[in-house]
């Protein structure tokens, strides 16, 4: 699921990066339907337009923490 968005967005995040410093990306395939200041306006004026599971949200951010999760499970006590 959202291979071609987030394929898109890793070939252009530097120039995407740039052009949006710190803006979540509206994607949808390789296009950028929506720039917003934070995940829930995004989400929910997208909404508004396409049906949620259509869309990609993607924060413009440089490196690859913008596009890659860590999860341990080393269980702390």
């Amino acid at each position: 699921m959202f291979e071609q968005e987030m394929s898109y967005f890793m070939k252009n995040q530097d120039e995407l990066v740039n052009r949006y410093p710190s803006k979540v990306l509206v994607l949808i395939g390789e296009s950028i339907v929506g720039v917003f200041d934070n995940y829930l306006t995004a989400y929910t004026e997208t909404s508004k337009v396409h049906k949620p599971g259509t869309f990609m949200l993607q924060l413009a951010v440089p490196g690859k923490s913008a596009y890659t999760v860590t999860i341990s499970s080393i269980a702390y006590v």
